[in-house]
């Protein structure tokens, strides 16, 4: 983590209540496009951008280069202007995106817990469906151990190369694609293939590159943009990864996984640059975390190209992957976000519906062995989406922020008044605890892994 105004907050967890979920889910299938019989699977391949914000992929605007071959490839795919996540943490954003539920609904709500065993997860879904399964992940937020989410994977490769922070494990964009390239060419697993890519690098501390580094300096200084050095530092890490992820991008077409497949780029959440006085990520919910890239790639199932313009949600993308194959979720495991692929294939606009996203506080005192009775009673923030109004609750003290973000997408004027609004803070709360698990979970953490949580201030 990278943050100026330091705050600890919580690691107990516990797990998955299956009930009172969201009303956007009962249409999960309903409008799934089909799969031809006898037709053979397509690959699926997710890719996972580690702390990129959308708004500083010169995909979405920005005005300079960070993101070349991303929007190169999103010229032959859907692209999503307006996705969030559903919080701003690696772990609990990954197991949602695996499993379409909210943190406080599958129990990962903090970096260092692991999801429940029994939990299905897409690499287990497709498993099931006769998928080789395939991971490769670079931030140690990702470990097996710390988060479990290896659940359904033939291979998990967990090749950490270099350190930050002394303690923490990482490896750089340019390892992760020369692992999967040499994955692919040693030709050991089948198809169809679901292939999970994990880059890390725009997580802090930014490491400086200096073919990015003088590349975005010269952008800038030819449009007179006197830019932050630390702004530059973290532009130039998503320059980098967005090198590698091209490079990436022609391997797997090299290797004839592109021609029938769904591939899904997108970011597990963004990243704070001095936005209301805060550096980092986790500890606030503007859009500057939340707002993040998402690109559908379907050829044959979807449209050459495509901007669309209603919220979407990380969550979408297991429905909605589903929905492309043709596949059922497992019975009894309801999913929170939406089967988008009869909309997009149709051209239809998405319906409308709400988006709530949370993130959490505390620290755990206890390590080695570690037992927490249940999610906490209530998020350190909470709020939803709903159309182009948001709204923020922070707990604690009862605050109020709401947001026309279709005018003030920088969350400068709070829309909330003393005399009161249409929003309902027990509504609110009362959505959360209906589906809050209350299942204790039990972990083991090394040595090592408690002094990683206790170095980014997860526990202390």
């Amino acid at each position: 983590m990278h943050e100026r105004n330091r705050i600890l907050l919580p690691q107990v967890f516990a797990l998955l209540l299956f009930g009172c979920m969201s009303s956007q889910a009962a249409n999960a299938s309903a409008d799934a496009a089909p799969v031809s019989a006898g037709a053979q699977l397509p690959d699926v391949i997710l890719i996972s951008l580690d702390t990129t914000r959308a708004d500083h992929l010169s995909l979405y605007g920005y005005p300079l280069p960070t993101s070349p071959n991303l929007a190169r490839f999103a010229d032959r795919a859907v692209v999503f202007q307006k996705a969030r996540t559903v919080v701003p943490l690696t772990g609990p954003s990954h197991a949602s995106l695996f499993t379409s539920l909210y943190p406080h609904q599958h129990g990962l709500f903090r970096n260092g817990i692991p999801i429940r065993e029994d939990i299905p997860t897409l690499a287990g879904m497709l498993a099931q469906q006769g998928y080789d399964t395939a991971a490769f992940v670079s931030g140690w937020t990702l470990k097996r151990k710390i988060c479990g989410l290896d659940s359904g994977f033939r291979v998990y490769d967990e090749g950490f190369t270099q350190r930050y922070k002394f303690l923490n494990q990482e490896r750089p964009a340019e390892e992760v694609t020369r692992a999967v390239a040499d994955f692919l060419a040693s030709g050991s697993y089948r198809r169809p293939l679901f292939l999970f890519i994990h880059y890390f690098d725009p997580h802090a501390p930014y490491r400086r590159h200096s073919v990015q580094w003088e590349e975005l300096f010269d952008a800038a200084a030819r449009i007179g943009w006197d830019i932050d050095k630390e702004v530059l530092a973290y532009d130039n890490e998503v320059a980098y990864m967005d090198h590698h992820l091209g490079s990436l991008l022609e391997i797997l077409g090299s290797q004839g996984l592109m021609s029938n497949a769904i591939v899904w780029i997108l970011g597990d959440h963004g990243e704070s640059l001095g936005e209301h006085d805060y550096w980092g990520h986790g500890r606030r919910v503007y859009e500057q975390t939340l707002h993040v890239p998402m690109v559908l790639y379907a050829p044959g199932k979807m449209p050459d190209h495509a901007e669309i313009g209603e919220l979407a949600s990380t969550l979408d993308v297991l429905p909605t992957t589903l929905g492309l194959l043709g596949i059922s979720p497992p019975p009894g495991h309801p999913l929170e976000g939406r089967d988008q692929s009869g909309y997009l294939a149709s051209g239809k606009p998405l319906p409308a519906g709400r988006q709530y996203f949370e993130t959490f506080k505390g620290t755990w005192r206890k390590f080695t062995r570690i037992i927490a009775p249940e999610v906490p009673d209530e998020p350190s923030l909470l709020g939803y989406y709903e159309g182009h109004i948001k709204y923020i609750l922070e707990s604690d003290s009862n605050h109020i922020e709401i947001y026309d973000i279709s005018v003030d997408n920088s969350e400068t004027e709070n829309l909330a008044s003393p005399m009161g609004s249409d929003f309902s803070d027990a509504e609110l709360l009362s959505w959360f605890q209906k589906g809050r698990s209350l299942e204790s979970v039990t972990v083991d953490l090394s040595t090592e892994d408690v002094n990683q949580l206790k170095s980014l201030g997860y526990i202390n």
